[in-house]
């Protein structure tokens, strides 16, 4: 993730949210420094100045805290409405599944044909996920937005082998990606589904 994404993504977080991560970040790393800066003593309990480690920690899980606690009406992104942004998320998803399944059944495409089918099907709809990814961070948790964006990385750089093999005319290799890619797409959907149903 470059600095212009990480700037987008802060944008369209809510204030608890950024004041959350803050309060997240800075607990933890004053938690951190103060448990190494003493010499290891025999007793390696009297190593860690709890006076101050215990109140770091207490900060940081404060900030875990405040960052699940979204405000009403402050759960909107840059993209409009969370619930329409987290629909079009998911909306993605189903289309891309819908379309590698179909290419998984085209063994035989020749690798031109390929290059043309990822630039003129994938490629958009792979941005606009990645681009309304903070609507899961929203809508659901922390751990649910890391699997399902690790997923969806890897099936995106799947997709991109599938193109460079493509290129260089590989017929196995592109068929090995995209069942790859369709694979870890999969897993995107099942976690989404997951946390849908365990939210209600």
């Amino acid at each position: 993730m470059n600095a212009s994404e990480l700037k987008s993504d802060q944008q369209r977080l809510p204030l608890s949210r950024l004041t959350g991560r803050f309060f997240l970040g800075i607990g933890f790393l004053i938690a951190a420094f103060v448990s190494v800066i003493n010499l290891e003593q025999a007793n390696k309990w009297q190593t860690i100045p709890w006076t101050v480690y215990i109140p770091a920690l207490a900060v940081g899980f404060a900030g875990i805290a405040i960052s699940k606690k979204t405000p009403a009406g402050d759960g909107t992104t840059g993209d409009g409405n969370s619930s329409l942004a987290y629909e079009m998320v998911s909306n993605q998803v189903v289309e891309l599944l819908k379309l590698l399944g179909e290419a998984k059944k085209e063994r035989h495409r020749l690798p031109q044909d390929t290059l043309q089918w990822i630039e003129g099907n994938c490629t958009e709809r792979f941005a606009a996920f990645a681009n309304s990814r903070q609507a899961i961070m929203q809508r659901f948790d922390l751990k649910t937005y890391a699997d399902v964006m690790t997923e969806f990385a890897s099936a995106e750089r799947s997709i991109n082998r599938a193109w460079s093999a493509a290129a260089d005319g590989y017929i196995d290799e592109i068929n090995l990606c995209i069942d790859r890619s369709y694979d870890h797409l999969g897993q995107v959907r099942d976690f989404l589904e997951q946390a849908e149903k365990a939210e209600s």
